[in-house]
């Protein structure tokens, strides 16, 4: 059963799809096991929700209501292709954002992308949750590419594809794609205001360390 699969909290890797039919990549099993049911027809789509919507809508809604992200992550981790697994990921990726957790949120939106068929959460919201993502790990490349691959695709939202590349990144991603703008010190979770988590390298020492004192003898 595939979704045994998914719930072994153990887990495996196994090989995962080929770009090239040469180079051999890895995954998850429980990735794998995903994909296999998004795979699936119509009829096989709704057979399975059939038996598993009852419990991802209690994770969600119960996760939703009392700000648990912990309820949304095994909705999504185990029940993604639910009829509720598409908003428990968006809705885990909106938290992950504000935490600055942009990594987690670039995560969850890819996929919500590549594996949710029939994802009812708008096509405009993930793109621009997922640049803003990228944006936020300073990878502005990557974070044009979603844009760009969204305003091209024939189901774009025309408000946004009207708008250039540019533009979308300076509105809601207010990161320089140059990640020399570390700081030193954190004031607040993830670093400055950017939230981007990057400090310079440091030198492991103890020597002047404020905390260091020399004990007294009894």
């Amino acid at each position: 059963c595939l979704q045994r699969i998914i719930d072994d909290p153990e887990g495996s890797l196994v090989p995962g799809p080929s770009a090239d039919g040469e180079t051999v990549l890895y995954e998850s099993a429980r990735r794998s096991a995903t994909r296999l049911i998004a795979s699936l027809p119509p009829e096989g789509l709704r057979a399975y929700r059939l038996l598993f919507d009852g419990k991802a809508k209690r994770l969600y809604e119960l996760g939703r209501t009392t700000d648990d992200s912990s309820l949304l992550r095994t909705a999504v981790v185990r029940y993604l292709m639910t009829s509720y697994g598409d908003d428990a990921a968006d809705l885990l990726a909106s938290q992950a954002l504000d935490a600055g957790r942009a990594a987690e949120a670039v995560w969850l939106l890819t996929d919500l992308q590549e594996l949710v068929p029939d994802a009812d959460v708008p096509a405009s919201l993930v793109a621009t949750k997922l640049a803003v993502a990228f944006a936020m790990l300073g990878r502005n490349d990557q974070a044009r590419a979603v844009l760009e691959r969204y305003a091209a695709s024939g189901a774009a939202d025309p408000r946004l594809a009207k708008l250039t590349t540019d533009r979308m990144l300076a509105e809601f991603a207010s990161v320089p794609g140059d990640r020399n703008d570390v700081v030193a010190s954190w004031p607040i979770p993830g670093g400055a205001t950017h939230r981007r988590g990057c400090m310079p390298c440091v030198e492991p020492t103890l020597v002047d360390t404020p905390w260091r004192f020399t004990l007294e003898r009894g």
